[in-house]
């Protein structure tokens, strides 16, 4: 799974999930092909995968692309200390628990 979260300049945080980067290039083409001004979607997967992300990150405060489930968690503790940064990573904490990456359910210490 690939993790995606938009900070926005004025309005609130979000993310969203894509099985994998051919996915990722399919949603992102869809989006924002009404703007008009796309970036070059040639090449290999890799380069259009390159070129979405940069295009859909010029417009934002903050935008994080985490390719896996490990990296999405690492940023979950380093990545978001900034404006929007909370409500992000409250975003992101939300798309791990839905696909099973964290367990939503506090741990229970069972050596007392």
């Amino acid at each position: 799974m690939i993790y995606i979260v938009e900070i926005p300049h004025q309005r609130p945080a979000s993310c969203w999930v894509c099985a994998d980067k051919a996915d990722f290039i399919r949603r992102a083409s869809a989006a924002y092909i009404r703007h008009g001004d796309t970036p070059d979607t040639g090449g290999s997967e890799q380069e259009q995968f390159d070129a979405w992300r940069d295009y859909i990150a010029s417009d934002l405060s903050g935008f994080f692309v985490y390719e896996n489930e490990d990296g999405a968690v690492a940023g979950l503790a380093t990545d978001f200390s900034r404006h929007g940064g909370a409500r992000a990573a409250g975003e992101l904490y939300k798309e791990l628990v839905k696909y099973g990456a964290l367990n939503d359910e506090p741990e229970i210490d069972n050596d007392e």
